[in-house]
């Protein structure tokens, strides 16, 4: 990441829809192109290209605007602890959605009567297979990962989480102001 802010660089905020990065990027890059600046702005010029290279793109974009999440946060936060991924407990959670439709196919079926509760203590086996789907980088969507905070709570770290971050990952605790950095392989 550069050390100017791609959103400053093209002059919008970081809510900027996509058409207004890109009239914000052509209005710039009339200003500096070095055909019409002059040879000084070349400089400039280059980094409002590198911006626009990467705010351009909606994959990119959410990469770079949680980097700089993480960069922010890592500004202004105390890390109470340092672990790496291995360090996190793995577990398996369903998504929400998938479940709500099975709950109302089997309303609609007739086959539930009451209620489904999810406190129920899984078996050997089911522990074993939640383990080894939320094991290495290709991981299932539903692994989430958890480390407890010694305020009783924890630090959860989703998918999503990982797969935009790089090496590193600062994950806040979930109850107080408590944040930990974890070291992604």
């Amino acid at each position: 990441m550069s050390a100017k802010c791609y959103y400053e660089v093209l002059g919008v905020n970081r809510t900027a829809s996509n058409e207004e990065l890109k009239a914000a990027y052509q209005q710039q890059a009339l200003l500096l192109h070095p055909d019409k600046a002059g040879v000084n702005s070349q400089d400039g010029f280059q980094l409002l290209q590198q911006a626009w290279q990467v705010l351009r793109d909606p994959g990119s974009r959410a990469v770079y605007d949680h980097q700089l999440s993480q960069a922010e946060l890592k500004a202004t936060v105390t890390l109470h602890d340092e672990i790496d991924l291995e360090d996190m407990d793995e577990e398996v959670q369903e998504d929400e959605q998938q479940e709500e439709e099975e709950e109302a196919e089997a309303e609609e079926d007739g086959q539930r009567q009451h209620p489904v509760t999810h406190e129920s203590q899984p078996n050997d086996s089911q522990v074993q297979q939640q383990q080894q789907q939320c094991q290495g980088p290709a991981a299932v969507a539903g692994c989430v990962r958890s480390y407890p905070c010694r305020c009783g709570d924890s630090y959860l770290l989703r998918p999503a989480d990982m797969h935009l971050a790089a090496q590193q990952i600062i994950l806040p605790c979930r109850s107080c102001s408590n944040a930990i950095l974890v070291r992604l392989p």
